[in-house]
């Protein structure tokens, strides 16, 4: 294990030395989610032994008392991290990994939960057998609050049934995350490497992690779903429980992980695509009025500064890949 990065947090150690795999949960507000996550993981049919890892930001709701009643109920399963102040999810999400025991890691989000109760023994007989990739994910499925199940956004950029590598991310190609198994040795002994996803955000944490860990291998995607992602549903519009940051907020703090991240890893990453992505649609939202021409100028100094001199091209790029979607894209 390596050392957190927050020496004041209040552990409570799980007390078995090793497992096979640790679920990683990171959890702040979420506490009316936590018993059916929880359910899910526990109902689990599987040969290998494994912890729950549970770092709480703390949670001003009854998030902390659900935790501790599970701990208490199965010390030799949960392991606890409380910490002081809310660190950001970054930083409790690499904790998480940072204490994790099993040869295995999955991370999960505290409002997520498992649908298949052979996912974990799947993916770890998967990776017992394949040493040549660093991880394998699996589908996931929408759960809204007044609909029982429901299409994943841009379902056609994920992959499954094939492998994933990082040429595929910078393509604007997808896999799921949350759920995926990966090998702690590859974080454990790139510990360096991984500490760059806490300077390149403090609250988004999913893109930074998969670049580094994509940086060291491949990852397969499974086909079937063994996970329910979980959406509210506010009239026409749905919105994660994981991501309630406003448009222009979410967009900036976008573009500041991946300028911050290119420069991290010196300036060797191909992000024209992803730019273009991202500015295809700040173009859109400024052409229907959701945010203005000065927000769209405020985005541009975001640029990494390599790709600065490239922007008239990116929007270009980036207005017909959205044009594409529209017409294309079912």
């Amino acid at each position: 294990m390596n050392k957190i990065e927050n020496s004041e947090a209040m552990v409570y150690d799980s007390i078995n030395e090793n497992y096979d795999v640790s679920i990683c949960v990171p959890s702040y507000n979420n506490g009316r989610f936590l018993s059916e996550l929880f359910s899910s993981i526990l109902d689990q049919i599987t040969t290998c032994s494994y912890e729950i890892v549970v770092g709480d930001n703390n949670s001003t709701d009854d998030s902390r008392a659900i935790i501790m009643e599970y701990y208490n109920r199965y010390p030799d399963v949960f392991c606890i991290i409380l910490n002081r102040e809310n660190l950001g999810i970054t930083t409790n999400k690499f904790n998480n990994f940072c204490k994790a025991k099993g040869k295995y890691i999955v991370p999960i989000d505290s409002d997520d939960y498992f649908i298949d109760r052979n996912k974990l023994q799947r993916q770890f007989d998967f990776l017992e057998s394949n040493k040549k990739y660093v991880g394998v994910s699996n589908q996931v499925e929408i759960r809204y609050e007044y609909e029982r199940t429901g299409r994943l956004p841009n379902q056609s950029r994920y992959i499954n049934n094939s492998a994933f590598t990082l040429k595929d991310f910078l393509n604007n190609k997808l896999f799921a995350m949350s759920g995926m198994m990966f090998r702690n040795s590859v974080f454990s002994n790139n510990y360096n490497h991984f500490l760059k996803m806490v300077f390149a955000s403090k609250k988004l944490d999913d893109a930074s992690f998969c670049i580094l860990l994509l940086q060291l291998g491949d990852i397969y995607c499974m086909e079937n779903p063994t996970i329910a992602y979980r959406v509210f549903r506010t009239g026409n519009n749905a919105v994660s429980y994981n991501a309630k940051l406003k448009y222009y907020d979410k967009i900036y703090i976008t573009l500041e992980l991946y300028c911050n991240l290119d420069k991290l890893t010196g300036y060797k990453l191909g992000l024209f695509k992803i730019y273009s992505n991202i500015f295809g649609g700040v173009l859109m939202s400024v052409i229907k009025g959701r945010i203005t021409k000065k927000d769209l100028h405020s985005f541009r100094q975001l640029l990494s500064k390599r790709y600065a001199k490239q922007y008239g091209l990116i929007l270009f790029c980036g207005f017909f890949i959205k044009i594409h979607e529209r017409l294309f894209e079912v």
